[in-house]
């Protein structure tokens, strides 16, 4: 027969370390942090959500549509590119109104108005813009406005017998309704041309007249430089030949 049940045992000592468990699951996502952002962009990124190029996430982040010369024209959406680029036809435009560029090449979505020079947002989004300008004649000074407030300026000094050109961009939160225009502050620095060569062709004329303006500058200079030689010479003859004549004129004088 069994007997009785002793009394427990002393702890052993401790076994060796099992190994590592499996990761456990992910937690729940946290709050969002204060951020320091602009209170622009604070307006605008809710509206957005992940995908920071305009519209929401899925819009154009896909492959979309392409035209006839393979630029994209619609997002996955059905949406155009709220993108444009003009270019301006009328040299020396009004002063303290928005320079209109007339000729468009290209406008998604139509927010920008030929006839206005304005472009108009519609869609909440960080927005690129970038201007090139010509300057002849006079200084020119652009401003970048939004919202009738200047952005940014850009200045170009007038170098005469030159076509010179100034450029300007800046990135911006807009929300819709947001208007952004160029407009030039001042009547003192008012030279912002609009020519500009219409084909290839015109455009090897025109650098072919500057080649041989180059030239014509270059015989002139090196026709300069050999008539002030000769009057050079002459002048070191003529230094030569005076004390002869001088001596000359005092014998007789003496006879």
């Amino acid at each position: 027969m069994p007997g009785p049940v002793g009394p427990p045992g002393k702890d052993g000592p401790s076994g060796l370390s099992g190994q590592p468990g499996l990761p456990g699951p992910p937690g729940p996502p946290g709050p969002p942090g204060a951020g320091d952002l602009n209170p622009d962009l604070m307006g605008v990124l809710p509206e957005m959500g992940p995908a920071i190029d305009g519209v929401k996430a899925g819009g154009y982040g896909k492959k979309g549509k392409f035209g006839a010369n393979g630029a994209e024209v619609l997002g996955a959406s059905g949406l155009e590119m709220p993108a444009f680029t003009a270019v301006i036809t009328t040299a020396f435009p009004a002063i303290g109104a928005p320079v209109v560029f007339d000729k468009l090449l290209y406008n998604g979505r139509q927010n920008y108005n030929p006839q206005t020079g304005l472009f108009t947002c519609d869609m909440p989004g960080i927005y690129y813009f970038a201007y090139h300008v010509h300057c002849k004649g006079a200084n020119v000074w652009v401003a970048l406005m939004r919202n009738n407030e200047p952005v940014m300026y850009t200045y170009d000094e007038y170098k005469k017998g030159y076509l010179d050109q100034a450029s300007g961009s800046v990135v911006l939160p807009l929300q819709p309704g947001d208007t952004v225009y160029i407009q030039m502050p001042s009547d003192q620095a008012a030279g912002l041309y609009a020519g500009q060569p219409s084909s290839c062709g015109e455009m090897l004329k025109m650098l072919k007249m500057l080649k041989m303006l180059m030239l014509l500058k270059m015989l002139m200079l090196l026709m300069l430089l050999k008539m002030l030689r000769m009057l050079r010479m002459l002048m070191m003859l003529m230094l030569r030949r005076c004390p002869l004549l001088i001596g000359w004129d005092l014998a007789h004088a003496r006879t």
